[in-house]
């Protein structure tokens, strides 16, 4: 014969299951709600950078959207000084141009981990360096080649120290 005890906490612990199931079935929803509301707006946010190709703030894409519940500000709205050259942007041109971060570096005045801090978002590059970034993006294929023979050698003879 089956113990008494055993049964009965068994039977407790299924109901105590059912009540928390219960009891936490409407939290569930809501953030699955909740999940799908965070997703459209990253989607609206990711449409809204890709138009204007800097990031937009939050509160611009809400005013887009014209959603009373969600306050934006009225200062937000502005043209904001962003920076012009983000992670995403400077791995799209190191690729663009088949640079390693070294030879950007090499090329921009830097150090190989601020191109990769910038990369990964960590930081985002001065105004010296983004005018350079931008001079290296305005470059003619045939003195893009040439400057990067020049920062091709210059890094060998690093290496060779």
């Amino acid at each position: 014969m089956p113990d008494v005890k055993s049964v009965l906490q068994e039977e407790i612990r299924r109901l105590a299951r059912k009540e928390v199931k219960l009891a936490n079935a409407p939290l569930i929803k809501m953030i699955g709600e909740l999940k799908r509301k965070v997703a459209s707006l990253e989607r609206l946010l990711a449409a809204a950078e890709k138009k204007s190709s800097v990031p937009v703030a939050a509160d611009t894409v809400c005013k887009e959207e014209g959603k009373a519940d969600v306050k934006c500000d009225a200062e937000a709205g502005q043209k904001e000084k962003k920076p012009r050259f983000y992670g995403k942007k400077i791995i799209r041109l190191r690729k663009r141009l088949h640079l390693s971060q070294a030879e950007l570096a090499e090329m921009v005045g830097v150090n190989m981990f601020s191109v990769s801090h910038w990369e990964l978002g960590k930081n985002v590059p001065r105004q010296a360096q983004q005018e350079k970034l931008a001079e290296i993006r305005a470059l003619p294929r045939k003195e893009l080649r040439e400057r990067l023979a020049v920062v091709r050698i210059a890094l060998q003879e690093k290496k060779a120290k």
